[in-house]
């Protein structure tokens, strides 16, 4: 089947292709009858106008970008429903990528993102020091760009943050008021913010009610479930264990959980824990684990 394009319609209605496009624009300087002219081969040869075209014509489009590391993520499934019911509402269509925390992959996306002529990005770097924005793949001079939960060092950027250092300190000061004084983390990396400063927080907590911070008891770790595990396991088999754990996600916290079972553990009689991130299921714990809240 033949595409029908703006040049078939002019050519039917024996005016210019700028005529068409004019009143398919709704603008002014169009008789009525050759408006009513041009209508009514529109709707004869079924022409439906490009969207990319227009975007094109008038440098813009009704369409934003998020691109996350991680979507099996609750935190990034989250973030892309919430964005996606604020673009819904005011008529933008948003567009989701996954970049897997891979810079090679995050730059593709950007560059498609450009092509398409995004209207703006929301975006979770791969790398705090080395990400599309740093190569220039992507530019605020281009479009509207907002980084989300992790810094993004020396690019002049607006960045939205959770103040992790608070989170995770009044997490650690909560189990210390209620007595534990040998307190484990499984932190996150330390080459997102996210991971640093939360064990930050914790470590700021423990010296400040004076309490020694023991390397052995600070696992620092990917944010995936394979490695808190591994994690997890080490902190318990300590001797003396830690009575009480400070996970740095949920996704972490969904991994140390059976491992805490596994060594016949019972939260919260034997073991206290606190987990950074409030998903769904925690509420569902019986008792609810105690979280710090990310109002996502």
């Amino acid at each position: 089947m033949n595409v029908v394009t703006v040049k078939d319609v002019a050519k039917k209605a024996g005016v210019s292709t700028a005529t068409v496009s004019r009143v398919l624009a709704n603008k002014p300087y169009v008789s009525p009858h050759t408006r009513q002219r041009v209508l009514q081969v529109v709707s004869e040869l079924n022409y439906q106008p490009s969207r990319l075209a227009r975007n094109l014509r008038v440098q813009s489009t009704q369409t934003f970008a998020l691109l996350i590391p991680d979507i099996q993520n609750p935190f990034f499934t989250a973030l892309a429903r919430s964005l996606g019911e604020v673009a819904s509402a005011n008529g933008y269509t948003l567009l989701l990528a996954n970049s897997y925390d891979d810079r090679e992959r995050e730059c593709a996306h950007a560059s498609v993102f450009r092509a398409e002529g995004v209207a703006g990005v929301v975006i979770c770097v791969s790398s705090e020091d080395e990400s599309c924005l740093h190569s220039g793949e992507l530019s605020k001079d281009d479009m509207a760009i907002v980084a989300v939960d992790r810094q993004v060092k020396n690019i002049d950027v607006d960045v939205v943050l959770t103040d992790n250092v608070e989170g995770a300190y009044q997490a650690t000061c909560h189990l210390i008021a209620r007595g534990h004084e040998r307190i484990g983390i499984i932190a996150g990396p330390d080459y997102f913010a996210p991971g640093r400063e939360r064990r930050q927080g914790y470590e700021k907590a423990l010296t400040e009610h004076r309490l020694g911070v023991y390397p052995d008891f600070v696992k620092v770790t990917d944010f995936k479930m394979p490695a808190a595990r591994q994690a997890a396991i080490e902190l318990l088999r300590l001797s003396p264990r830690p009575t009480a754990l400070f996970v740095s996600s949920s996704v972490m916290t969904l991994a140390a959980l059976p491992v805490i079972r596994d060594f016949g553990l019972r939260i919260p009689d034997d073991l206290a824990l606190v987990c950074f991130d409030d998903a769904d299921w925690t509420a569902a714990m019986n008792p609810p684990l105690t979280v710090v809240v990310q109002p996502i």
